[in-house]
């Protein structure tokens, strides 16, 4: 409080939340004055005066260089003719690879029911097991009459190699 005993101003009040403009970014900026943009312009042009001259204070002249002739080449080699062997698979292998499509076949119609026997299992469904378990044993048999041939297969693939 002032010595006179009068309350100060209410934008000298700190505590006065509604003195002055509610955001202090928004007072108008302050313009250039003509004084300070020509000294900001001469400024400017005295550096870049002062980097031109330092730049091309240490370059010399370019020196013209006297054009050459264009060189002649001329190639008398005869081509190279390159024989390649390809090697064709064998038989025995595409027949193994056919066979191990079919048993792939087979091994992915398993999952489905795998997912099946889990939830009836969850659910206690003794109805739901029994016939997951009466396809998987189907599964189980073309897997086994698959199997067989697959090695046999392979065996004879690996050997023709």
């Amino acid at each position: 409080m002032p010595p006179n005993g009068t309350q100060p101003p209410l934008y000298q009040n700190p505590m006065n939340f509604s003195a002055g403009p509610a955001n202090p970014y928004d007072r108008k900026p302050k313009r250039l004055n003509k004084r300070n943009l020509i000294v900001g312009a001469v400024a400017a042009l005295v550096m870049f005066g002062f980097g031109m001259g330092a730049v091309s204070a240490g370059t010399t002249p370019p020196v013209a260089v006297e054009p050459t002739p264009a060189s002649t080449v001329t190639v008398t080699a005869k081509p190279q003719i390159n024989t390649v062997t390809v090697t064709k698979t064998p038989q025995s292998c595409i027949d193994a690879l056919d066979k191990a499509s079919a048993v792939i076949g087979v091994m992915s119609k398993a999952f489905p029911l795998a997912s099946q026997a889990i939830t009836a299992a969850g659910g206690r469904d003794v109805a739901g097991l029994n016939s997951v378990t009466s396809q998987m044993n189907d599964l189980n048999s073309q897997l086994a009459a698959a199997s067989p041939g697959l090695v046999a297969s392979v065996q004879s693939c690996r050997s023709s190699q």
